[in-house]
């Protein structure tokens, strides 16, 4: 099986190198990776940089006059990896820390000018790998912080993997696309048996209720960022709910295996698999049920397909189902605030809605309650 990034085996791993503490100077470590066994020689040693030959003993005696700090650095692939990408000589390295001398500088805080380097290619069995060594010509100036670190690893994997990984940030794209359009059929498909009082998730079914009632008194934008937190509180539950129909689940867990995939090109650490409402990628999908919300308080269908209007009533359903539903609820509130809000409108027509609210009411549908005591100021 050819390897992928998706198996874990095309990654670079970076680390301080753990031999230093064996070596006594940064010029003892330099002739170590030069000289030692298995590392790809030009002529009498394997040191190599920017310039195209070294002398050992010339960056040697460099390192020795330097008085600030030096950093040693391992950057390794696993055998496959190497060898179908080319990168198992020491050419292949060479040319790619060339192309990314500004990158490294940058990231360790050193100007470009300042910048020096040295670098030997080992060719292990299991893990080929370069030991680099970094400095500044000005003694003060290097850091090499987490971020730093990260940055490093992030350019030289997209330079090495840069076709596969162009191949996995698509496939993140259609993931994306599935999953925020399943989740989206999947709400409407639930509002729909809603309407029908076909209940498939009684908690989203409350929610829901709840959700359309408190956009009946919110005012200003109807998205997420712009909800207070008791509202937020509803959507998240709904989102966490869809999260668990089979269809929706199907997909989430596609988009988070192509993530673990790129995590790994980058990060060591396991990536963490949130709740939906909580992974920050896929808001619209908490927007998209702000908005079936809405079309329910307004009574409008958002269904593609309307022909539900001439579905017949399951014969069942007001012995099976106490509650209502929050569609028909919707639907009622609304045509009932029209009339009182209505000023032709007859007196028998007002005492009508009022009895209509007062029935909502009594049903739990709360917010009947503030568009009686506006008809009654």
């Amino acid at each position: 099986k050819t390897p992928t990034l998706g198996t874990a085996s095309a990654f670079i791993t970076m680390a301080l190198d753990s031999n230093l503490h064996e070596i006594h100077s940064e010029s003892g470590y330099m002739q170590y990776i030069a000289t030692r066994p298995r590392v790809q020689r030009r002529g009498s040693h394997g040191l190599f940089s920017a310039a195209p030959s070294v002398d050992l003993d010339t960056a040697m005696s460099q390192l020795e006059s330097h008085e600030g700090n030096v950093w040693t650095i391992i950057y390794s692939l696993r055998r496959e990896d190497a060898s179908r990408l080319g990168y198992d000589h020491a050419e292949a390295w060479r040319s790619l820390l060339m192309r990314h001398t500004k990158d490294l500088a940058k990231a360790m805080k050193i100007p470009t000018d300042h910048f020096r380097w040295y670098a030997a290619f080992h060719d292990e069995g299991h893990h080929p790998h370069i030991h680099m060594m970094v400095w500044s010509d000005h003694p003060k100036e290097g850091f090499l912080s987490r971020d730093g670190i990260a940055a490093m690893r992030s350019k030289l994997t997209n330079s090495i993997f840069r076709d596969e990984m162009n191949a996995l940030y698509q496939r993140k794209d259609v993931a994306y696309k599935e999953l925020t359009e399943t989740a989206q059929d999947t709400m409407r498909e639930l509002i729909h048996r809603m309407a029908r009082q076909l209940w498939d998730s009684p908690i989203i079914e409350e929610n829901m209720g709840q959700l359309v009632q408190a956009l009946e008194t919110t005012s200003g934008k109807k998205q997420y960022s712009y909800l207070k937190k008791p509202l937020k509180t509803l959507v998240d539950n709904i989102v966490d709910e869809l999260a668990k129909q089979p269809e929706v689940a199907q997909c989430y867990k596609a988009w988070n295996r192509i993530r673990d995939e790129l995590n790994q090109c980058y990060n060591n650490i396991p990536r963490e698999h949130l709740p939906l409402s909580q992974q920050k990628e896929f808001r619209k999908i908490k927007n998209d049920v702000i908005r079936e919300a809405e079309n329910i308080r307004l009574g409008l269908l958002t269904f593609e397909d309307e022909a539900m209007r001439d579905e017949p009533e399951p014969e069942d359903t007001a012995e099976e189902h106490l509650s209502y539903s929050v569609y028909e609820q919707a639907h009622r509130y609304r045509a009932a605030k029209d009339v009182l809000q209505d000023i032709y409108a007859l007196d028998e027509e007002h005492t009508q809605a009022v009895g209509e609210l007062e029935q909502l009411w009594d049903e739990g549908y709360t917010v009947a309650a503030h568009q009686l005591g506006k008809f009654f100021r």
